[in-house]
């Protein structure tokens, strides 16, 4: 009898996990190919190591909680658990550049009695107590993340906390994006309590109490309790670990030119010529390299050119003696304040394991996005040169860093607009009418982390979600 075929679009980490998954579940019964466009695997997460400074060009860490769990599963059923580092308890403090210098956020009740946050922070509070429900009470409708942050805790609030957290995140503008696609928990707690902060309270002791949450392996289950983590040799080794486990099913430079749906089967045309035909196909590149494979379909093509991505340079300096006057996870900086700096992640503080040695120093700078979105036009040494001057200015840091190392990373980071879910609905239903089996998933669409991106992977496999026969 002939295996079906199964035929993964992309090989960043949600078409590896992907990949992992349906091996794990299907193991020979199916026949399995990975097509990546590039000569690498692991999309956007990549790790470097020059003159012997770990360099993080992506995404540098996981958070343990909710989808955090898939993560902490899929590095447990690769048999890299012992790769697995916890950050500094130092990293619990997070800053914010205002007024021209450094601000520490309260990360604890007692540091709320010092802090000047606090009159802020219980402002806010109060604010959302008697906030009135708003636009959201169906879950049917959406508005940006400035509005409801303002609506709920204050213009000042919105503009001084969630404005930076969001340009942290998605380097995108506050006022344009969803909340009810980058931020849903926010919405259902307005919508199940009224009050966010009630409610946040309310389900942390509903968690705490939860009898039927799954039961989870004792390292999965003490790795929920530590905090924010990561893997030793970087992001990278677990994108490497996932390639070399599919490596006979992954093809290199196959870059798609064409698809078609006919009777039942998908049809893969390459850029060489060849043809691939798919029982099952799932697509997982971002939407702006689907929309030219979908010509054929125009209004497919029109939906997915909506979910627009911003660009930002990642910059990783490296420091052979402590320069640092401040330890924590790093620092991030409100639109108002009209720098280009988009934030700093002080890496060598956040995961000292990853240091050479004692005194190493390592720096990551985001710069571009809706902070400087003509970065693209500056050259590397200006770049850098412009990052140096914030330093000095936001750090205090004058010493010349002893490596420095920059990426350009061009429509990385994808924009949920408001109506993102309406519109990925539509796509979805067209997909769904289309004559062969296609899923769509990646952080194109349902949620950007690597957290998100693995979760929806494991879900495609799962029977119940009835997304495989």
């Amino acid at each position: 009898m002939k295996r079906p075929h199964y035929v993964i679009l992309g090989a960043g980490i949600s078409g590896l996990a992907l990949g992992w998954f349906l091996k794990q579940r299907h193991h020979a019964q199916i026949e399995l190919t990975i097509l990546e466009a590039s000569a690498r695997t692991g999309g956007w997460i990549q790790t470097e190591v020059k003159n012997d400074f770990l360099f993080e060009q992506g995404p540098r860490s996981f958070r343990p909680h909710g989808t955090g769990v898939s993560t902490l599963q899929l590095i447990e059923s690769l048999g890299l658990q012992d790769e697995v580092i916890f950050a500094d308890p130092a990293a619990r403090k997070r800053y914010l550049y205002i007024d021209q210098r450094l601000q520490k956020l309260p990360s604890n009740p007692l540091s709320l009695l010092y802090s000047t946050f606090t009159p802020k922070l219980i402002y806010a509070l109060w604010n959302d107590w008697r906030a009135p429900k708003g636009i959201l009470d169906d879950g049917n409708v959406d508005e940006s993340i400035y509005l409801f942050a303002e609506r709920r805790f204050g213009k000042n609030f919105a503009e001084l906390f969630f404005d930076p957290l969001v340009s942290g995140i998605y380097a995108g503008n506050i006022k344009e994006l969803s909340i009810k696609s980058c931020f849903p928990w926010l919405q259902l707690l307005e919508q199940n309590y009224r009050c966010i902060w009630r409610g946040a309270l309310c389900e942390k002791n509903k968690n705490k109490n939860n009898v039927d949450k799954p039961v989870l392996t004792p390292f999965v289950e003490s790795s929920c309790h530590k905090g924010i983590f990561t893997l030793k040799q970087g992001v990278q080794s677990l994108t490497d670990k996932l390639s070399a486990e599919l490596n006979s099913h992954i093809r290199m430079n196959s870059c798609a030119k064409r698809l078609n749906f006919v009777e039942g089967v998908s049809v893969i045309e390459l850029q060489d010529g060849t043809k691939l035909t798919a029982d099952r196909l799932f697509i997982a590149i971002p939407p702006k390299a689907l929309a030219p494979l979908l010509s054929d379909y125009p209004e497919l093509t029109t939906k997915l050119k909506t979910i627009s991505a911003s660009s930002l340079a990642v910059i990783n300096f490296g420091y052979h003696s402590p320069v640092m006057k401040y330890s924590g996870f790093g620092h991030l900086i409100p639109s108002k304040e009209k720098q280009k700096l988009l934030g700093v992640v002080w890496d060598s503080s956040v995961f000292p394991q990853q240091n050479a040695n004692r005194q190493q120093t390592r720096l990551t700078a985001m710069i571009g996005g809706t902070h400087f979105p003509d970065f693209s036009s500056n050259s590397d040494s200006t770049l850098i040169e412009m990052t140096l001057k914030e330093f000095r200015e936001q750090l205090k840091i004058s010493q010349v860093p002893d490596c420095i190392h920059i990426k350009r990373a061009h429509h990385a980071i994808p924009q949920y607009s408001v109506g993102h879910q309406a519109r990925l609905f539509e796509i979805e239903t067209e997909l769904k009418n289309k004559p062969a089996k296609i899923d769509l998933l990646g952080n194109g669409y349902y949620g950007i982390s690597v957290n998100d991106c693995i979760t929806q992977a494991l879900q495609r496999t799962l029977p119940e979600k009835g997304h495989i026969s």
